[in-house]
């Protein structure tokens, strides 16, 4: 296929144009570009610019493409050592509480709760949580409709570095199979919302999450 081809499938200009890079920014890294065009006919024609071959794709082959580099994220959005961590601090419903590590298997709970905190349950909830894998990141940003700007707040706080800085998620509402919406931002700054696991959530929450005065989400 020559250039004065590619009207024909629709790749000039392409509908989408991908370019993955080993340094972000650097042109001078370029791995790979691909190129796709709008659907035609129940078929999405492709190619790798330079090259003379023209691919068919089957559209819904063509829609798994990432259409924005968040959707390339690995799923491991952070990770830290359960043994680590220092305090875990909960904002919800206008109040907030902190559960802080006394030392091994000692938890000490805020005054006046008479919730008695487990302490092999909440460092296994952590350990479940500092290994946790989201299921998929849903978007860049806080996505409202799914709850994270208005429901639980957990902060984790660390003893020991890596990592340096509190480990901050926001929890939002269930999501429709089961699990649990929520966002964070992320060691280059980018916040991103995602679903999680519902064992990971309700785990930590079981744990840490009930207070006299603030309900389950």
């Amino acid at each position: 296929v020559t250039p004065v081809d590619l009207p024909n499938y629709s790749l000039a200009p392409p509908a989408l144009r991908l370019t993955l890079r080993a340094i972000p920014g650097d042109t001078n890294s370029t791995l790979g570009v691909l190129e796709t065009g709008a659907a035609r006919e129940n078929r999405v024609f492709a190619r790798v610019p330079g090259e003379q071959p023209v691919y068919t794709l089957f559209p819904p082959d063509a829609s798994e493409l990432p259409t924005a580099s968040w959707q390339l994220r690995d799923r491991a959005l952070w990770s830290f050592n359960a043994a680590h961590v220092s305090a875990v601090t909960v904002r919800y419903e206008g109040l907030d509480w902190t559960v802080r590590r006394l030392g091994t298997n000692d938890w000490a709970v805020p005054a006046g709760w008479r919730h008695t905190v487990n302490p092999f349950a909440l460092d296994e909830a952590l350990v479940q949580l500092g290994s946790a894998r989201v299921l998929r990141i849903v978007g860049e940003g806080d996505v409202p409709l799914l709850g994270t700007t208005n429901g639980p707040q957990v902060q984790v706080e660390f003893r020991t570095p890596p990592p340096v800085h509190p480990l901050r998620l926001a929890f939002g509402k269930t999501s429709p199979g089961g699990n649990r919406y929520g966002a964070v931002a992320t060691a280059d700054g980018t916040r991103l919302t995602f679903e999680i696991p519902a064992p990971v959530f309700d785990n930590l929450w079981r744990e840490v999450g009930v207070s006299e005065e603030a309900p389950s989400p």
